[in-house]
């Protein structure tokens, strides 16, 4: 719609008793360089949750490799117990 006609038209709106609210949107067209920019950028974004992903699923590995069997735990508290100095 041209400039004119949409502000009678949103004139014509507001002075509606039946009408409580309205809003007009305009849509902006987005060229062919915009877009592929948009896509260039989620694949970016798309890229770096996999990374962190990755990273995320080694950390566990790592925890999982860090645990000791509660063998060697009981083996070791019960060395330190023995001792006389604890102190």
């Amino acid at each position: 719609m041209a400039g004119e006609n949409l502000a009678k038209l949103d004139r014509a709106l507001r002075l509606m008793n039946e009408i409580l609210r309205q809003q007009i949107v305009v849509k902006v067209l987005r060229t062919a360089q915009q877009i592929a920019r948009d896509k260039k950028i989620a694949e970016k974004i798309a890229a770096k949750n996999v990374a962190a992903e990755k990273t995320a699923k080694e950390k566990v590995k790592e925890r999982a490799k860090e645990k000791v069997d509660l063998k060697d735990l009981d083996e070791k508290l019960d060395k330190i117990l023995e001792t006389d100095d604890l102190l």
